[in-house]
């Protein structure tokens, strides 16, 4: 029970609250210019946001009162405005930042009924934002019945003290229909009590309302235009009357009936998330995103905060960063819970440090006390890159090539992975050369490389010069060393060497004193110059040396033979070939020349025994199978047939016909016809064809001599 009283002869309040009772008298304050015996009495059940942001929470219910003793019903309320108390129900509530109001009017004189909260700020007030609920309507009535926020702009220095002039503007959901609809409104006192008022400007949203559903809405005040949001729609008005931006505006949140006359409306709705000087969160770049870095590497993206709102931002309760992203600390915003002032702004740096190939993504999340963004997140991405390097190494020379491709080292011998990727790393040796093994990334052996390129990996392939063996081999009756234009090879005693693929090497013959050198073979050298031998394989060279050179090695009858060398004493002496005697026709110590006057024995490597006639007892000199006597050889014949009987000459070609004539005959199928012989020489033969042979072209030609002979085929015509 509560109780006041006030005696003005005394000057003295009495209070009650339950059994205790308090008195005051306010000696030397002043009293009411009216009736002091009539002091304004009243019923309140209030809940107001003061400059500390504190929050409170009441609910009221009044019943039996009595003034000066006699049972009360109608009184006067600054949150019931002349209404009967038995006839309306009224609740009012503010709790963790949720306003609940609801209003029924029923049988009564007064002309409205109001349940609101109001904010009042020393400092200027930019804008108001809300989000209502309605969850009861009735207006049966035509009566207005509004769930609203709004705000009275003053355009005087004395806020409250007279409405006349003032502008009022809000968002509201109601009106004079059965079904509520959205709306703003801009309107001018037009007294000095706030009573009554003119329209200066109106319009609806398009929006509908369903009750139970959560609807937005926004006023701001730029110092000259109004702006009124309503889930998204806008609308904007700028009133010609002065309003100075400089005084206090006030801003309410709640519910309205207006002209109840005895009628009943009812409406009730929730106000959440009422914000006055809204905040505003701003997030430049929205994103971090590092793009490529290389592992074991770091990037840095700098990401502004700031609030153009015109109420302070709290940032709080940060989720994120994880690793691989750090936050560090060259930011400039403090650590959460954070406060921004209107227009302030600060710094975060996040730095992406990636351990392994991949793309990685988090989205750091920020409560904030922005009604449009409770939450907000930024987004971090970043990709890690892990390098995969060959390197080669060795004398040698090679290609490695990778599965799936990118690396062809080759020229290309670095790759990137931007994905924990298996690599398998295949080493091809050039020719010259052999691939001897793997070493780094977990590699070995000269099979193939597999690499899991997670992070950076340097794989390093060798390769060698392939190497061969170059042998000197010595033959013949003779002696001689060998030696190599590198010094390496003295055969002599050293007689084989290693060399690398593609190496040059030239060799050298030279006889010792009684010796010649013959030639080479092997490896692709002949004569007696120097040899010069590419290695591009094992290499075998001979090199013969022989008492003395005969040349030609091999004839027949008539054939001239010269025999070089040395010790052939200055008197001539015997030559004899297969025990036949040569005819000499020059000696002198180093050169001997003669002819073939006695043949050996045809195909058969035959011994050359120099005798020396000086000095006296001189042993001979021999080449064991220096020469072997051939038979004739026919190359071939021009042309390759002839006309019986023909006076045209057909030329034979070959070697060792001799120098001494023989015979020339036709065959075939028993008949022997010997041919007119005109010419014979060592390598031409030319002959008549004879008369009366049967044309055919499958004659046997024969030469012969006192050697041997040879054949082949030739054709008979009849006719030129």
């Amino acid at each position: 029970t509560l109780f006041i009283s006030y005696d003005s002869v005394a000057n003295r309040f009495t209070f009650k609250i339950g059994s205790e009772t308090y008195t005051f008298g306010p000696s030397g304050l002043p009293t009411r210019v009216r009736d002091p015996n009539s002091p304004w009495k009243g019923l309140t059940a209030r809940t107001q946001i003061n400059d500390d942001q504190s929050f409170g929470y009441v609910a009221a219910a009044f019943d039996n009162v009595y003034v000066n003793g006699i049972f009360y019903d109608d009184f006067t309320s600054p949150m019931i405005d002349q209404n009967r108390w038995a006839t309306y129900e009224f609740i009012r509530e503010l709790s963790e930042g949720r306003f609940h109001s609801k209003l029924r009017s029923g049988p009564a004189s007064t002309s409205h009924l109001n349940s609101s909260l109001e904010s009042t700020y020393p400092v200027q007030i930019r804008s108001m934002r809300a989000r209502v609920t309605p969850v009861l309507y009735q207006n049966d009535h035509g009566l207005e019945v509004i769930a609203r926020i709004g705000g009275i702009f003053y355009h005087d220095d004395t806020p409250g003290a007279s409405y006349t002039g003032d502008v009022a503007a809000g968002v509201r959901i109601g009106g004079f229909g059965t079904a509520p609809e959205a709306r703003w409104q801009v309107q001018r006192y037009t007294d000095d009590a706030g009573q009554n008022w003119e329209v200066l400007a109106e319009g609806a949203f398009s929006t509908p309302i369903i009750l139970g559903n959560t609807y937005t809405m926004f006023l701001g005040w730029d110092g000259s235009r109004f702006t009124f949001r309503f889930e998204g729609e806008e609308a904007q008005y700028t009133p010609t009357t002065a309003i100075n931006p400089a005084n206090v505006p006030t801003r309410q949140v709640g519910n309205r009936i207006n002209h109840p006359a005895g009628n009943e409306a009812l409406i009730e709705a929730y106000f959440d998330d009422v914000v006055v000087n809204s905040p505003t969160i701003q997030i430049s770049p929205s994103s971090a995103l590092f793009g490529n870095v290389l592992v074991g590497a770091t990037s840095e993206k700098t990401i502004t905060i700031s609030n153009p709102g015109d109420g302070w931002l709290e940032i709080k309760n940060p989720v994120g960063p994880n690793p691989p992203f750090e936050a560090i600390d060259s930011t400039t915003c403090p650590d959460p819970p954070l406060i921004l002032d209107p227009g302030a702004s600060c710094t975060v740096v996040f730095r992406f440090s990636p351990l392994s190939a991949g793309t990685f993504s988090e989205t750091v999340t920020l409560e904030t006390n922005d009604p449009d963004h409770p939450t907000v997140g930024i987004p971090l991405q970043g990709t890690g890159i892990a390098v995969l390097t060959v390197d080669k190494t060795g004398s040698g020379h090679g290609t490695i090539t990778s599965s799936p491709p990118g690396i062809d080292c080759g020229s290309d011998c670095q790759e990137q992975y931007d994905t924990v990727t298996t690599v398998t790393l295949t080493a091809t040796p050039n020719p010259d050369s052999n691939f001897t093994g793997w070493s780094g990334g977990g590699c070995s052996g000269v099979g193939t490389c597999t690499v899991t390129m997670s992070e950076h990996v340097t794989v390093t392939a060798s390769f060698e010069i392939k190497t061969y063996a170059l042998d000197v081999v010595k033959a013949g009756s003779g002696s001689g060393t060998v030696t190599s234009g590198d010094g390496l090879i003295s055969c002599g005693s050293d007689c084989s060497e290693i060399y690398a693929h593609g190496t040059s090497v030239t060799l050298t013959a030279t006889p010792n004193t009684g010796s010649v050198f013959a030639g080479w073979s092997g490896g692709g050298c002949t004569g007696t110059g120097p040899c010069t031998v590419v290695m591009d394989g094992p290499k075998t060279i001979t090199a013969t040396f022989s008492h003395f050179l005969i040349s030609p090695n091999e004839g027949t009858l008539g054939t001239e033979v010269t025999i070089t060398g040395a010790g052939f004493g200055a008197s001539k002496g015997k030559v004899l070939i297969g025990g036949l005697a040569l005819k000499i026709s020059e000696w002198t110590d180093t050169r001997i020349q003669g002819s073939i006057s006695k043949v050996p024995t045809p195909g058969v490597a035959s011994d050359v025994v120099v005798q020396p006639k000086v000095p006296k007892g001189a042993p001979p000199i021999t080449e064991p199978g220096g020469f072997t006597a051939r038979g004739p050889d026919i190359t071939s014949v021009e042309p390759e047939s002839g006309v019986s009987g023909s006076t045209s000459p057909i030329t034979i070609h070959g070697k060792f016909f001799s120098t001494k004539k023989g015979k020339v005959t036709l065959e075939r199928a028993g008949t022997v016809k010997n041919c007119k012989v005109l010419t014979w020489a060592m390598e031409t033969i030319t002959f008549l064809v004879p008369k009366k042979m049967t044309a055919a072209s499958d004659y046997t030609l024969r030469v012969s001599n006192s050697v041997g002979s040879d054949t082949t085929t030739f054709g008979v015509t009849t006719t030129p």
